[in-house]
């Protein structure tokens, strides 16, 4: 259960991230894409157990990918 909130503690924090650098740096349309696909995908890993099935594995790995290439690009570009 408090994985679920992590999680959409996460979508939250990275939703007003976007929001913080789209108003006080030039924005791309590649980087609103990117941070609205990371809050979704954040919020949606954030059900109860019960409820997570094959598609939660889908999108965790998905997640997880999403945020080490964000990492990877943050840091070696």
């Amino acid at each position: 259960m408090i994985f679920a909130y992590l999680c959409r503690i996460a979508s939250l924090a990275s939703l007003v991230i976007l929001i913080l650098k789209v108003h006080n740096h030039v924005w791309t349309v590649l980087s609103i894409i990117a941070g609205l696909f990371f809050t979704i995908i954040m919020f949606w890993l954030g059900v109860v157990p019960e409820h997570r099935g094959r598609g939660w594995d889908a999108r965790f790995v998905i997640a997880l990918i999403t945020v080490v290439g964000i990492g990877a690009f943050w840091f070696l570009a």
